[in-house]
């Protein structure tokens, strides 16, 4: 490997890492504070436009990793990662932002649609793990043949 293939490969495991993280970070220590230091409602409203924000960002920087890194098992996981967000931004959080506006966010609905979401949430966390996992492997492999 070259080194602007390496370089090209570093930065794009920089960019995974960094979307992993965020979003590890944010939907799993950030929400979890907002809950138990304000009350319900506001918490909700906070957590909803942090975690509306960092599925956006996470979808820009592994679709910008992939630019950068392109390979086969690399890019499916990423499309994986990338439909899985789609499937958040474009009809989970508009339905449950629906819902707590029309007052129903304790609603069976909004229980359902949240459960759905937080599984989601997490096969991504999950799916960025292994990007990450994977290109660390493979860029480790390269330098060892270097």
């Amino acid at each position: 490997m070259n080194t602007s293939e390496l370089r090209r490969r570093v930065a794009a495991l920089s960019l995974w890492f960094s979307a992993l993280v965020a979003q590890a970070v944010i939907g799993y220590v950030v929400a979890p504070v907002l809950f138990t230091q304000l009350d319900k409602k506001t918490a909700g409203h906070i957590a909803g436009i942090l975690l509306n924000g960092v599925e956006i960002s996470a979808v820009v920087l592994v679709v910008a990793g992939l630019l950068l890194w392109r390979q086969r098992v690399v890019a499916w996981l990423a499309l994986a990662f990338v439909l899985l967000q789609g499937v958040q931004l474009l009809y989970l959080n508009p339905a449950m932002a629906a819902l707590k506006h029309a007052g129903a966010a304790e609603s069976q609905q909004f229980m359902m649609l949240h459960g759905v979401s937080h599984a989601l949430y997490l096969a991504g966390i999950l799916l960025l793990a292994g990007l990450v996992a994977m290109s660390w492997r493979s860029l480790a492999g390269s330098a060892a043949k270097a």
